[in-house]
């Protein structure tokens, strides 16, 4: 299975996987530049440890794990479900270092300078292209895993009175109203609405 066969697999289970789809799609505009590839390595890493965290970590609404901007917080929370007999807690350790030291690069050098003055030193091509693939492969072990956690939505019908609050910002279609819409095609944002309409929602 390819990597693109495998992440549109995964994101039928999981939507919130588009995130990367959307970082992937930048594999097909052909060659890129040292800098780009650093820029889309950190990225891809930032964005696969954001989703699987939200995947497997159900107190978190996707809004909590955006502002968590320290991707290293994430991984720490996620070696645990990374980890196997034959990949160890220490061996995604040392590989997430080599993820700072991307990050470190791409704040740097990269295409985005972050404010730095000029002139910039520029990443080696083949130092871009050893981290990129390193991340890609990465990525690819993340998806795995993702296809293997089962979604645990909640229940459209548990929380009525927030539904009712929520139909008040939009238009329904038809029979559908605004609250199932949003349900059925942003989750995400269904679940930070419910969250802020009642806080303690991963505690019932």
């Amino acid at each position: 299975m390819t990597l693109a066969e495998l992440l549109e697999k995964i994101e039928e289970k999981h939507p919130n996987f588009e995130a990367v789809s959307n970082l992937m799609a930048h594999l097909s505009l052909g060659n890129m530049s040292p800098d780009t590839l650093i820029d889309l390595a950190h990225s891809l890493n930032e964005a696969t440890a954001k989703n699987l965290r939200y995947l497997v970590d159900k107190s978190l609404s996707v809004g909590k794990i955006e502002k968590q901007v320290n991707t290293e917080k994430h991984w720490n929370a996620l070696r645990p479900k990374l980890a196997n007999d034959d990949l160890s807690e220490e061996f995604f350790e040392a590989l997430h270092c080599l993820f700072d030291s991307v990050r470190q690069m791409r704040n740097r050098h990269g295409d985005i300078t972050h404010g730095h003055l000029g002139p910039k030193k520029y990443t080696d091509e083949k130092t871009a292209r050893f981290l990129f693939d390193i991340s890609l492969a990465h990525a690819r072990y993340v998806l795995v895993v993702a296809d293997m956690i089962d979604s645990e939505q909640i229940s459209y019908d548990k929380y009525e009175d927030f539904n009712a609050e929520l139909d008040l910002q939009g238009e329904s279609i038809g029979q559908i109203p605004y609250s199932k819409l949003v349900y059925d095609h942003d989750y995400n944002r269904y679940i930070d609405e419910l969250e802020r309409f009642n806080p303690d929602v991963y505690k019932e």
